[in-house]
């Protein structure tokens, strides 16, 4: 029997016992040229119902091995598949002749899932792990460390899961500007960003809320708060920028506003409409000042 490895041609993935076995054509005359064989799957580490698996699309050149099974009388062999081999094509014209692409032109764009930027770094050395379904969605693992000018550092270190549409949740530890922070995003720019390290948006320890249409945060049942804590010296500011109105309304109970200092209006109209009735109370004394007062004109 023959234990080497080999390459082989993938004719069908679909499997009706769904164990991810392979309808596979070997390239080697020695096992079977021309052949189509059940391969089935072997994976690098997992167990029963675990470990990682995911489709290998037709015409793609797996690497297979025979295993021999020591039964009690006849020893049998199984055929197993036990990975991709990346960078190697081939083609199967219409009698069923397969031919292998040249081998010595095999770059990093046609052999390994692509991702945003190079998989690997200037050195050559690999910095990502990427794990990528065949329309696109992909999980990320990424680490690299580059010195700017000026002995500045920038480490990319983090976990990205992002759709085929470009729906992103990244996980970034890295250092450097607008890294180390919990970023989720769309293909229209609209993200949420909790801002661990030095960011000129919003800056160090801060939340960021960015998008091109509307923000509703609604309860239920429970209570809306926005609070800046005691012993802080920080605002919390509303403001519109735009032609827009600000409305504060409450639809059925009461409405108050209080501060242990002063409340201050200032524009350049102030009006206060009552559909029944206006009270004014103060303590120790009440101003009107105004060049013309006029009461019930």
């Amino acid at each position: 029997m023959n234990n080497s490895l080999f390459l082989a041609f993938v004719v069908d993935y679909t499997d009706p016992t769904r164990a991810g076995n392979l309808k596979v054509i070997p390239l080697s005359k020695s096992h079977g040229s021309n052949e189509v064989q059940i391969a089935k799957c072997a994976t690098s580490f997992g167990g029963a119902g675990h470990g990682i698996f995911g489709p290998v699309t037709p015409s793609s050149v797996v690497i297979c091995g025979e295993v021999e099974t020591d039964a009690k009388e006849t020893p049998t062999k199984e055929l197993y598949w036990f990975g991709v081999a990346h960078g190697v094509t081939a083609t199967r014209n219409d009698i069923g002749e397969i031919a292998i692409g040249d081998l010595s032109d095999i770059s990093e764009k046609q052999s390994l899932p692509t991702e945003r930027g190079s998989l690997y770094s200037d050195s050559d050395y690999p910095k990502k792990t990427i794990i990528k379904d065949v329309i696109g969605n992909r999980l990320v693992l990424s680490e690299r460390v580059d010195e700017l000018p000026n002995n500045v550092l920038k480490q990319e270190d983090y976990v990205l899961l992002s759709t085929y549409g470009e729906k992103r949740i990244k996980l970034d530890e890295g250092v450097g500007e607008g890294m180390d922070r919990i970023q989720i995003s769309d293909e229209k720019d609209n993200q949420i960003i909790i801002q661990t390290g030095d960011s000129e948006r919003g800056g160090p320890e801060s939340i960021l809320i960015e998008c091109k249409g509307n923000i509703a945060v609604n309860s239920k049942s429970g209570e809306i708060t926005l609070e800046v804590e005691k012993d802080s010296t920080s605002n919390i500011n509303i403001i519109n920028s735009g032609k827009g109105d600000v409305t504060v309304q409450c639809k059925q109970g009461d409405t108050y506003v209080s501060s242990e200092g002063l409340i201050k209006i200032d524009s350049t109209n102030v009006e206060v409409n009552a559909s029944n009735t206006l009270e004014l109370n103060a303590e120790t004394s009440m101003t009107l000042k105004a060049p013309r007062i006029d009461l019930n004109p």
